[in-house]
């Protein structure tokens, strides 16, 4: 059983490395890079942005966006959305090649959904955004961190001058259970980098396609 990686990146190195393996599909929330190689999918903000020169291919995170792109623009659905039954799965599946399973779908049921495999890709590793804040004043460029009270420190992105995007103290690690998952039928995973070191991307990379 062929198993399809997808992965997130967010420069221009991290693509060139993960162009090395054998990778079924690529995402970026940088639309310049997404422009410069067309096989790219686009993750749109899900802050309100002009949509009107929109790259030809999408990970889309809202109904709207995608009932609006429909026979437009190719598309994959982002975890935002949620999917975590089989009802969305059918819905979501008029208007997308493909489907990231929401974050929280408990391993032990994915058995579940084995019917849909080719339909859904499970996140396996990647740093998950936990918040989102559209207006802040404390945040004006990108670099700064939170520190919650147990001494973790939240990465922080600024979106232009004001959407502040809050990620995980550590990313969230299932590559161990690639195996488990495998044996359940599942073909379609998704690994997120953020500001892993290229060594550490290899080494990733080379765990998932060996």
């Amino acid at each position: 059983m062929k198993t399809n990686i997808s992965v997130f990146v967010r420069n221009e190195t991290q693509y060139h490395i993960v162009k090395k393996y054998n990778i079924t599909d690529i995402y970026t929330d940088q639309v310049s890079l997404a422009q410069k190689y067309p096989e790219i999918y686009y993750q749109i903000p899900r802050t309100n942005t002009k949509k009107s020169s929109l790259p030809n291919r999408l990970l889309v995170n809202n109904t709207g966006v995608m009932m609006k792109q429909q026979g437009k623009k190719e598309m994959i659905g982002d975890y935002f959305l949620n999917i975590a039954n089989i009802a969305t799965i059918k819905l979501f599946s008029q208007y997308v090649s493909k489907m990231t399973l929401s974050i929280e779908y408990p391993k032990d049921e994915i058995n579940l959904l084995k019917e849909y495999a080719s339909e859904i890709e499970v996140f396996l590793y990647g740093r998950v955004e936990v918040m989102l804040l559209k207006s802040h004043p404390i945040f004006t460029k990108n670099g700064y961190e939170l520190k919650d009270n147990e001494g973790h420190f939240y990465p922080v992105r600024v979106e232009g001058e004001k959407h502040v995007h809050i990620f995980h103290y550590e990313p969230l690690n299932r590559l161990s259970d690639l195996v488990e998952y495998q044996r359940e039928g599942i073909t379609n995973f998704r690994i997120d980098f953020f500001d892993e070191t290229p060594e550490e991307i290899e080494a990733i990379l080379s765990q998932v396609t060996e």
